[in-house]
């Protein structure tokens, strides 16, 4: 059995103190590093959503207006369709 000495024991000691601080400080970075990536991961995701809801809005407001766009397109060949009608009976007469 070895017999280790105050001195190698004290040392041994401090050298673990350093250790666990040493591991207690990269503990503390890490967690800034994992802070700091979410939170920008959290900024990002505010962008998108604010980006889609936006894009959500302009698609609405497109589709409203294709459907006008739509309805006038058919209103005319109908006004059209009735007025050619009314010119061919006008000339049969």
């Amino acid at each position: 059995m070895s017999r280790i000495s105050c001195e190698q024991s004290i040392a041994g000691g401090n050298r673990l103190g350093v250790e666990v601080k040493d591991m207690s400080k990269l503990s503390g970075e890490f967690e800034k590093f994992m802070d700091n990536l979410f939170g920008r991961h959290d900024d990002i995701q505010a962008k998108h959503s604010k980006w889609m809801g936006q894009k959500e809005k302009d698609l609405g407001s497109l589709e409203r207006t294709a459907d006008s766009f739509e309805k006038r397109m058919e209103q005319m060949a109908n006004d059209a369709q009735r007025w050619m009608s009314d010119q061919e009976k006008r000339m049969n007469k």
